[in-house]
Order: structure tokens, then sequence, then C-alpha cells
């Protein structure tokens, strides 16, 4: 096969309940040039052998002893060919057209050097939840992002090989959080070189083992990232660290609220409106966050699932 334009890398480490799922959703994709490069990061179940179970060229299996997500992400971007990389994890699932619609827009703007699309937040069986990415429009800077993270993940991206070098490649050293670093280093080397595609081409899985709801090393990484970037771009993190601690301080709470500890939610809410009490109380996410977390805290388990039910989440099995 020779080189494709675009090289889709999943990392896996004990991922087979959902990895087949995840895979046939890039073999099922329009655009049909790309290489598939699975790194798995030394499963003990059964998804090295339903990788290579799979008879399709474009597919290629890596295999390395389990060093963490991002030492997984860095072995694959190193042995891929493509001029883009487009990053799916494990358990996510894309539209058909997701390639087509990234590769045209990057095409399009030769100055953008990531595109990011809108997402749609499904549970452990498929279902939706009612939850769904921020509707950001158009492109975004350095300050903006770290404000608010409103790529949300990495299964939405599409990224410049030329500029993830530059950047200075995957941190190994961050084992959660690489990808908000990774995407920070890149919205600097050029003034709004990222973009996002306002269309929801990706599904993002919730359920109980992922490595996002581990809060208290969620945290910690979020200050080695925060620390990182004063560094690289003082003046740009000084002006807006109180406002993306703000922001982070809901997410936190929405992942408490999720996890039924209702308490700690309104804990991280009052600790984002310390952190930035205009800022906070302007955004309405943060009083639907309150909201919700209060119900959990004052009404009967009934009233309060019905109540979600009725907003549209569908959070319970």
């Amino acid at each position: 096969m020779s080189d494709p334009p675009v090289s889709v890398i999943i990392c896996v480490h004990d991922g087979e309940q959902f990895l087949a799922a995840t895979i046939d959703s890039v073999l099922a994709q329009t655009w049909t040039s790309f290489e598939l490069i699975i790194v798995d990061d030394g499963s003990t179940d059964g998804s090295a052998a339903l990788v290579r179970s799979y008879r399709d060229a474009r597919l290629r299996l890596i295999a390395q002893r389990n060093q963490g997500a991002a030492a997984a992400l860095a072995t694959g971007i190193r042995e891929s060919r493509g001029d883009y990389i487009s990053f799916l994890d494990q358990d996510d699932l894309w539209r058909e057209d997701k390639l087509s619609a990234h590769l045209s827009r990057h095409q399009e703007r030769p100055g953008v050097d990531l595109t990011f699309s809108w997402f749609q937040v499904i549970n452990e069986t498929g279902r939706r939840m009612g939850a769904c990415s921020r509707r950001y429009r158009g492109p975004i800077d350095f300050a903006q992002l770290l404000e608010d993270f409103v790529i949300a993940g990495s299964s939405n991206v599409v990224a410049r090989r030329a500029a993830i070098e530059k950047a200075g490649g995957v941190d190994t050293a961050i084992a959660r959080l690489y990808d908000l670093d990774l995407f920070l280093r890149i919205a600097l080397l050029a003034p709004r070189n990222i973009e996002a595609i306002p269309v929801d081409l990706m599904l993002y899985r919730r359920h109980a083992g992922q490595i996002t709801r581990k809060l208290e090393s969620l945290q910690r990484e979020w200050e080695m990232v925060v620390e990182k970037m004063r560094d690289l771009a003082p003046a740009a993190v000084a002006v807006t660290e109180p406002s993306a601690r703000s922001n982070n301080n809901r997410y936190w709470a929405r992942l408490a609220y999720e996890s039924g500890d209702y308490r700690s939610g309104l804990q991280f809410l009052r600790a984002g409106f310390a952190n930035a009490p205009g800022y906070c109380a302007k955004d309405p996410r943060n009083w639907i966050t309150a909201a919700a977390c209060l119900c959990g805290l004052l009404l009967p388990r009934r009233l309060h699932y019905a109540l979600e039910r009725l907003a549209g989440l569908n959070l319970r099995s």
C-alpha cells in the first residue's frame, strides 16, 4: 500500500468490549485512502486476537508492553505514514463521513493545523445520553482553548503531522491529559490555527472504566499542563487562568454528578465560582450543573431521575 494521506491511530488496552464497533466505524468511512494503526498497549484480554481477525490491508497491529495511552499514541504516530493524523479512542465511534469532512476542510484551509468536530455522548450500550459537545463554531486560539477546552477529547480530531512534530509531539509524562497538552502546543504555532467543524461526526462513549473518571489524577495532570503552559505562554496564561480554572471545576462537577457524588459536584462549582465569580455566574452550564446536583441531594430518587429524563439526559441504564 502506498503512503496514504491520513493515518488513523487507535491505542488499545484491554478494550475488547467495544473495539470491534470502533474498528468497524473506521473501515466504513467514505474516505477510503487511510491506514489504520492499532497499538496494543499490553492488553491481557482478547483485543489483539480481535484485531488479527480482520482481513483489511489498511489495518496494522503494533504490540508493545504496557506503557500507558500517551506512550502508545507516540508509538502510533512514529510508525504512521500519513500527512494527517486522526486520533480515535478504543471505545468511541465515527460517522461514516468523518474523515471526508476533516480532510476536505484541511485541503480548503491550508493554514489550519488541527480540525475538530462536534459529538454526541453515548453510554455502554450505545444509547445516546442526551449530552453533547459544546457547539463551538469557527477558529479558536490558544487562550480560548485553555479557557474552555471545547475540543473535549481526541477522537474528534484530525491534525497535520507537520504541526504535531513542530509542537514537539506527545508528552509521555502526561498520562491522561496528553491530548490537551498537545493541542495547546499546536495552538501556539500560529494564530487561530485550530478550527471547528460544526457537525456531529463522532460518538463519545461514557462508561465506568474510563481513565477520565479518575478525578484526582485528572486534577493533578491539569495542574501539570497549566504549569507547562505558563513557561510557554506566560502572558496568555496569566490572563486566562482564572476562567480556565472555573471551567475545569465545572467539568469536575459534571463527572462527580454522573458518578452520584452530588456534594462533591457542588464543592467543585463553589471552587469554580471563587476562581472567577463574574465569569462563572454568566455561564448557564454552571447553573444547570448546580441545579442537577441539588436535585440529586434533595429530591427522592425517582423524582430526580424523572427530571433527568425530562431534561433529555439518559444517564441511567
